[in-house]
């Protein structure tokens, strides 16, 4: 009996020396058929009754029956029943031996069971019945990755990388294999030139970033990991073709099947399945939609199907981030199905989304009046609303929201539009508490991040800034720290007048990105605030010379030299030299340079110059000004005791 791939040529004939080959052949195991749809079961149903009738016509040759089990296994594998389909390859590897895609699918459908010796013995005879094919040795490669024999499995990466060079996935292997022996320098090597060849595969960054972690290199592993993604290495493996065909083929008859059962067409179901079996499959939007075209076009589709299979063809567009072709399908889907309401949506929110929310309107309004009590056409009209910019809109957009809750209340998305909506209103706690509903609802940690941050913002707009500062920490939690969101939370520390705590985070953001400019101007700004004049001062220095143009830094720079409070740090000439004299913006700064140069008299002409113009000055300011107009009228410069804030303005 045959266990394994039989691939040698020499074994099957001594083999068939003894018994004939149909002797040797295993019964396929019966499948539970009855979650397939009708159209797949009793496909293979006939498929396997034809097999059992050419194993008893003698005029039915080995090698055609070999190819009926191939294509059988074929079927079965595209359907996943995986115990059935590795017998019907054995059997067609027994009577058609010289047919080298059934040891190559077997091998595939082996390590995808996790049995590792069968798929290396398959690869393996492969590898030597066809020395010039990178694939055999790729799929060989993989194998032994998993078998944790990484030295094999390299010399077999490397074979590959000699036959086809360009191929990401044999570099992918060679650094999974170096990785795997310790070897950093070699895996960084090997993912680099694997990303450069399919840079969509972003979580290579991920193994990057862990390689150059283990050779000591933090910066560039916090890069890494920063640009990590979810998006995997592509086996671009042409030796599949025949079994995505099939999968592809399948599932077509299966979606045209469904969008033709006008007694069980269930629209959730029927996207479901296109997602899970279609999206991923090159040509077939463009043949779906040839489809609807032709069958209305000769008569032989009703227009109700046709916009089912447009709508089909809409949702691989959509997946495959092709928006206009997907949003001209659910257009058509929508016009041929009647108000066909699952692609009327998906074509409503995409022109929502391009702005055009008056003729969104009018066709929810058709919808609302078709489906009164359907809660995602109540959503989708309440955001048509939101976008018109009108505040009458906005309103009515909230009562569309509240039904839609009524509705369906269990829908995070329809309370987080909600609490936009109240927000955008000015009602804060009617806001705040649909954002605390939705975030208790939401299960996905993306979704959760998004609401604590709208959360946020929101209380660090009214000033809430112990509010703002939760909700951020837990959207820091859910998405781990970045620049950014660490920046902003040092500027809620700052607002909450811990100035130390806010200086030393902004410090921290330096250290791992030193080009935030931000950043640095927070540090300087929470040590102003401290009242840290003489680390202040340290810190514009650096800055200065790390940004010399920028205007931000200039000003707190000639600030600090007129009229730091430590008057060791003052310095009138260099104040003067950093400060324009025809700028507006500068003359409070210019006039303190001035006075600390000696200059009074000119220093008291550019405040009384403000003075007069002083239609923006509120009443504070008035009296500041007068302050320093007093003290340089007696020949005093500033400042001994000077207050930060007042520091701080331009």
């Amino acid at each position: 009996m045959i266990k394994y791939c039989l691939l040698g040529l020499g074994l099957l004939t001594s083999v068939l020396q003894a018994q004939t080959s149909r002797a040797l052949l295993k019964d396929v195991p019966k499948s539970d058929l009855s979650q397939l749809h009708e159209t797949i079961r009793a496909g293979l149903t006939n498929m396997l009754a034809q097999i059992e009738q050419a194993k008893q016509d003698a005029r039915v040759s080995d090698i055609e029956l070999g190819s009926f089990y191939g294509q059988l296994a074929l079927n079965l594998h595209a359907m996943e029943l995986e115990d059935a389909a590795l017998v019907a390859y054995e059997n067609a590897l027994i009577l058609d031996a010289d047919n080298l895609r059934w040891p190559y699918f077997a091998g595939f459908l082996y390590k995808l069971k996790g049995q590792l010796d069968r798929a290396q013995e398959c690869y393996r005879g492969l590898t030597l019945q066809r020395p010039q094919d990178p694939w055999p040795l790729i799929r060989l490669g993989n194998v032994l990755l998993d078998k944790n024999l990484n030295d094999e499995a390299q010399d077999s990466f490397n074979g590959a990388a000699k036959l086809e060079p360009n191929n990401a996935s044999t570099w992918f292997g060679l650094g999974q294999a170096a990785s795997n022996k310790g070897d950093s320098s070699a895996a960084i090597q090997h993912f680099t030139r694997a990303l450069e060849l399919q840079p969509k595969a972003t979580s290579i960054h991920y193994l990057l970033a862990l390689a150059y972690r283990k050779s000591g290199d933090d910066s560039l592993a916090r890069q890494h990991m920063q640009a990590r993604g979810e998006g995997k290495i592509e086996l671009l493996d042409p030796h599949l073709k025949d079994l995505n065909d099939t999968v592809t083929t399948m599932a077509v008859h299966v979606a045209l099947a469904l969008a033709a059962d006008e007694k069980q067409f269930s629209a959730p179901k029927f996207e479901a399945f296109i997602v899970s079996q279609l999206t991923s499959r090159d040509g077939i939007a463009e043949y779906l939609v040839q489809q609807a075209q032709q069958g209305l076009k000769t008569a032989q589709m009703n227009a109700i199907v046709a916009a089912r299979i447009y709508y089909a063809a809409g949702i691989v567009y959509e997946k495959r981030q092709q928006p206009q072709q997907s949003r001209t399908c659910y257009q058509l889907a929508c016009d041929k199905g009647n108000l066909f309401i699952e692609p009327c949506l998906r074509y409503l929110n995409s022109i929502i989304a391009a702005g055009d929310s008056l003729e969104a309107i009018d066709l929810l309004n058709e919808l609302a009046d078709l489906e009164p009590n359907d809660a995602r056409i109540r959503f989708s009209r309440a955001a048509a609303l939101m976008n018109s910019g009108h505040e009458d809109n906005l309103k009515l957009a909230v009562i569309d929201l509240k039904l839609a809750i009524t509705l369906n209340p269990d829908v995070f998305q329809y309370h987080e539009r909600l609490a936009i909506a109240n927000e955008l209103l000015g009602n804060h706690e009617q806001a705040k508490q649909s954002y605390s509903d939705a975030v208790a609802m939401a299960t996905v940690p993306e979704d959760r991040a998004r609401i604590h941050l709208n959360l946020a913002k929101m209380c660090q707009s009214q000033g809430d800034f112990p509010c703002a500062l939760q909700h951020l920490d837990e959207a820091i939690a859910l998405l781990g720290p970045t620049p950014d969101l660490s920046y902003t939370r040092a500027t809620i520390i700052g607002a909450l007048k811990r100035y130390d705590e806010a200086a030393q985070a902004m410090a921290d953001i330096r250290k791992s990105n030193p080009d935030h400019l931000d950043a640095s101007l927070g540090e300087i700004v929470a040590l102003i605030m401290a009242q840290s004049w003489d680390s202040a001062q340290l810190k514009l220095e650096s800055a200065l010379s790390n940004w010399p143009n920028n205007r931000r830094i200039q000003q707190l720079m000639a600030r600090m030299l007129a009229s730091s409070p430590v008057k060791t740090n003052r310095d009138g000439a260099r104040a003067l030299a950093l400060t324009p004299a025809q700028n507006q913006d500068w003359h409070e700064i210019r006039a303190m340079a001035l006075a600390e140069s000696n200059r009074f008299d000119e220093a008291v002409r550019i405040l009384k110059d403000i003075e007069e113009d002083g239609s923006q000055m509120t009443d504070k300011d008035r009296a500041e000004l007068a302050i320093l107009i007093h003290m340089f009228q007696q020949k005093q410069s500033c400042c001994d005791e000077y207050d930060s804030q007042r520091f701080l303005k331009p």
